[in-house]
């Protein structure tokens, strides 16, 4: 934890969530496809919000949004954001939060499993999550990892839940152009062309040839068995 506070302590925007065009793409992609269950849910928890680029989007398709972090910077970094209003940002551990059982119809958890949660404590946060939603609810999963892990994590995550939908994102290549760049990426004019979404777009379909060795984000759709 202390890591996580180290870094919103030094940084205002530790991953530049807001400036990086494969994040704003990868975050309108989990939008999109919760508009397209055709669902309005009541009340939405993320986990893991950081200052919550991901969970503003999340009020699009919820009528009450909760989001949490582990960093208690980042929550009230999140919290002082005008765009924000409206939502309420808590601090918690994951695994470890104290809401009531059943409370939530929309869990949301991007980068918060295979990325963050020690391999050890994996069973355990999808038992929470699943304690967390009601039983009509739906979570969301959207983690970054090689292609190789894809598979298995799906068949993790489909030892607790009913997956309803698969989606790979296409943003390897975009990564690894990302990549390039990583020695100068403070540099302003790095800056922008990173921020360069047509670019992103572009390269999608050309990451989508590789199928699943395409993509860098493995987004999953499910609801409780």
């Amino acid at each position: 934890m202390n890591d996580y506070q180290t870094l919103y302590e030094k940084d205002a925007d530790p991953w530049n969530y807001s400036g990086r065009a494969a994040e704003i793409l990868r975050h309108r992609s989990v939008e999109e496809l919760l508009k397209n269950t055709g669902k309005r849910f009541e009340h939405v928890l993320d986990i893991g919000c950081g200052l919550g680029h991901l969970t503003r989007r999340l009020k699009s398709v919820a009528a009450h949004v909760s989001a949490c972090d582990v960093s208690a910077v980042a929550v009230q970094k999140a919290q002082n954001l005008p765009q924000n209003k409206g939502i309420h940002f808590f601090t918690a551990q994951f695994p470890g939060i104290p809401r009531q059982a059943e409370k939530f119809d929309l869990v949301v958890v991007a980068d918060g499993i295979h990325e963050y949660v020690p391999e050890p404590h994996r069973g355990e946060a999808l038992s929470e999550i699943e304690r967390l939603m009601k039983t009509n609810g739906t979570v969301l999963f959207s983690d970054y990892m090689r292609p190789g892990k894809f598979d298995p994590f799906i068949r993790f995550v489909g030892e607790r839940f009913k997956i309803v939908k698969l989606v790979y994102l296409n943003d390897r290549l975009w990564y690894q152009f990302e990549s390039w760049f990583k020695a100068v990426r403070h540099w302003e004019a790095v800056k922008i062309l990173l921020s360069q979404i047509w670019i992103a777009k572009m390269l999608q379909p050309l990451s989508a040839l590789l199928r699943t060795y395409g993509s860098t984000h493995l987004v999953i759709l499910a609801s409780k068995k």
